[in-house]
C-alpha cells in the first residue's frame, strides 16, 4: 500500500488541493485547457491532474 502525504488545509496548496478533489475529472481537464472528449489524450491520474492544476494556480 502506498502512503500518500497528508493534505494540510492550513496551507494555500492544501486548500486548493482539497477544493479540486471535489470536482469531476471533466472540469479538471477543462481548467487545464484539455478536451475531456479527446480519446487520444494520454492517461493521467486525478492526483496528477490536481497537482498540475494547483501548481498552475499558485504560479498565477
Amino acid at each position: 500500500m502506498d502512503s500518500k502525504p497528508m493534505i494540510d488545509p492550513r496551507t494555500k496548496t492544501g486548500r486548493l488541493t482539497l477544493r479540486y478533489r471535489g470536482l469531476p475529472t471533466s472540469l479538471l481537464l477543462k481548467e487545464l485547457g484539455l478536451d475531456p472528449e479527446d480519446k487520444g489524450r494520454e492517461y493521467r491520474t486525478r492526483d496528477d491532474l490536481i497537482a498540475e492544476l494547483v501548481a498552475m494556480k499558485l504560479a498565477a
